[in-house]
């Protein structure tokens, strides 16, 4: 059993421990009153028993729906359960209401006939003083629950207890102006409490009609978005939408980031999103999706690979077989800003670019489709870099499998020696170890690591290797491949 399951479950059983209890105070609260309303004749204390009546099944009400609210998300309720507390609440409310036009019909039968008596004693203002302290009591613990496990069943209940206070105060009152012979305090104590409990009701009925609606509050969308675009990596955010679901609350948003951010780091930003706006909404569960999005540090060579990157992907059909996704690797891509009297046309800057690449195809495409890939690569690099005024592309077949050979070194030592010589023919190179011969079906393989100066220019170096390279490939036509690993000496 994990730590989140263990406090998941201890919370759920909170929840229910305090809603149960509520349940028992109500049930004692309206017997109480309802047994000294019915003695006394007080419309005050009935009207009270009505309330705790109605705080009773609404207790109840709460109990259940914690217990359904509770369970995980199945196939039929992706999002939980956490609606039926919203549900329950609206329930609450319609019985409120219900009970406040009874009391408010009787409360004006009452002042316009007086025709009812009532006796006022020592249990009339000790059924009020008991329900005053117990209604706090309930309506303390409801309040921290809710607050703990962010429960709307929870807090509505809460409040009914606190509006018991309220009223409960008032018909005290109205029970001391009756012992004052102003016996029609008790019915317009009555009307006061019908009012309080209207009141709580429609606020309580808005708050339970956003969330069925999902309605949030717009500044937890305005924080949230303040939250997530102070992260480093963050290009932008799009698309937040929140919706709640009983004591959860739901986030889906677009984040976007730049995309020569590689794959594996951008994932590793989205979990740091994720894990701010916990921390900003707690008990929520986010989603968020990724978008990569052009960036301004980005080169006009940047802008060529990743444009060509995007329309590297594509269905391509093969014959006598399903549609097969195939997605080419890009790279060798290079710009040139070309002088001369070529009519070609021109970039946004007044300059005249070409751009080359290779396209690696997979083996399984022929020709013709690679040939369709290329020439969708070269349409889309045209239509959103419109810097570039002509596209060439190579196309190369990529090797997937792995390539077995042997490895000759041991006999090929003449060779060996000769590409040394060559190799250290050059001033630049210090020494020249690890050379490596593989034998591919008479096809030779040739890697080795070369020395050169640490403080040496990367274009350079490059300049270097490329120089090598051909000297090697010129000399022995059965080379087919060379790789050279540069390591940087101290003097």
């Amino acid at each position: 059993m994990t730590l989140a399951m263990t406090a998941s479950q201890s919370a759920s059983q909170e929840k229910k421990r305090v809603a149960l209890s509520s349940v028992a105070a109500g049930f004692f609260l309206t017997a109480f009153k309802l047994l000294i309303g019915l003695w006394t004749g007080s419309l005050g204390i009935l009207s009270e028993a009505a309330h705790s009546g109605l705080d009773l099944v609404a207790a109840l009400i709460t109990y259940f729906a914690v217990r359904i609210s509770d369970k995980p998300a199945d196939r039929d309720h992706t999002y939980g359960h956490g609606k039926v507390e919203n549900f329950s609440a609206l329930v609450e409310t319609l019985l409120l209401l219900i009970t406040c036009g009874w009391i408010f019909y009787e409360a004006g039968r009452r002042l316009l006939t007086g025709e009812v008596e009532i006796e006022v004693n020592f249990w009339s203002f000790f059924v009020i003083s008991t329900a005053i302290i117990i209604d706090f009591s309930r309506s303390q613990a409801l309040m921290r629950a809710a607050r703990k496990h962010h429960s709307q069943a929870l807090e509505a209940d809460a409040l009914h207890f606190k509006t018991d206070i309220w009223s409960s105060t008032v018909v005290l009152f109205g029970l001391l102006f009756t012992t004052l012979h102003f016996p029609v305090a008790d019915a317009i104590s009555a009307t006061i409490v019908a009012v309080i409990v209207v009141y709580v009701s429609v606020q309580l009925a808005r708050r339970t009609i956003d969330a069925l609606m999902d309605r949030v509050d717009p500044g937890l969308v305005d924080r949230i978005r303040g939250e997530v675009m102070h992260l480093e990596g963050v290009a932008g955010v799009e698309k937040i939408r929140a919706r709640q679901s009983g004591p959860h609350i739901f986030v889906d948003m677009v984040v976007n980031v730049p995309r020569e951010v590689p794959f594996q780091a951008a994932d590793e930003l989205i979990d740091v999103v994720e894990d701010r706006i916990r921390a900003v909404v707690p008990n929520s569960d986010v989603v968020v999706h990724m978008e990569p999005v052009p960036s301004r540090r980005e080169t006009l060579v940047d802008r060529v690979l990743f444009v060509a990157r995007d329309a590297s992907v594509a269905l391509v059909p093969v014959t006598g077989e399903p549609t097969h996704l195939f997605h080419a690797r890009i790279h060798h891509v290079h710009v040139y800003r070309l002088g001369g009297p070529r009519e070609m046309r021109p970039g946004l800057d007044g300059h005249r670019y070409h751009a080359t690449l290779h396209v690696e195809c997979s083996e399984d495409m022929g020709f013709a489709e690679a040939h369709l890939l290329s020439g969708n690569i070269e349409k889309k690099i045209k239509a959103e870099v419109p810097e570039i005024g002509s596209v060439s592309i190579r196309i190369n077949k990529r090797e997937n499998a792995v390539l077995d050979v042997t490895d000759t070194t041991a006999s090929q030592t003449a060779m060996v020696e000769a590409i040394r010589g060559l190799v250290l023919h050059d001033p630049k190179v210090r020494r020249c170890d690890n050379i490596l011969i593989l034998d591919s079906g008479g096809k030779m393989h040739v890697s080795m690591t070369c020395g050169f100066d640490g403080n040496l220019d990367l274009g350079v170096l490059e300049d270097a290797l490329t120089s090598l390279e051909l000297s090697i490939y010129s000399s022995f036509a059965s080379i087919s491949d060379i790789t050279i690993t540069p390591v940087p000496e101290q003097r």
